[in-house]
């Protein structure tokens, strides 16, 4: 709201996560650690127990995710750094291009 309770809307140049970004066909989002744990037994369980006990499905799935391998974190953590860069135009942090690392966690994914 506005300073007389106006109501305004309000747009931001979002974050990854927000904004679901792509280069190349590729998720620049947190969608890249969705697609590790789609290919896990953890979200199989998950997804089944979705469909058969709608409302209850989070207290009967007994196994916790895996956790990501940590080449896979490290190169998660990696894409956010160098986005931040690449969309600044300024180098915040000590990370490779965008482009090098989705090519590496594309070939990652494809093991």
């Amino acid at each position: 709201m506005d300073e007389d309770r106006n109501i305004i809307v309000v747009d931001i140049m979002g974050t990854p996560d927000e904004c679901r970004f792509t280069y190349k066909g590729l998720p620049v989002s947190k969608e890249m650690a969705r697609e590790f744990y789609r290919k896990t037994s953890w979200y199989s369980d998950t997804e089944k127990e979705k469909k058969e006990n709608r409302h209850e499905w989070k207290e009967n799935v007994k196994s916790p995710p895996p956790a990501l391998p940590k080449g896979y974190l490290k190169l998660i953590s990696e894409m956010y750094q160098s986005f931040c860069n690449e969309l600044t135009g300024k180098r915040w942090f000590d990370a490779a291009s965008l482009k090098d690392i989705l090519s590496e966690m594309k070939d990652m994914n494809n093991q």
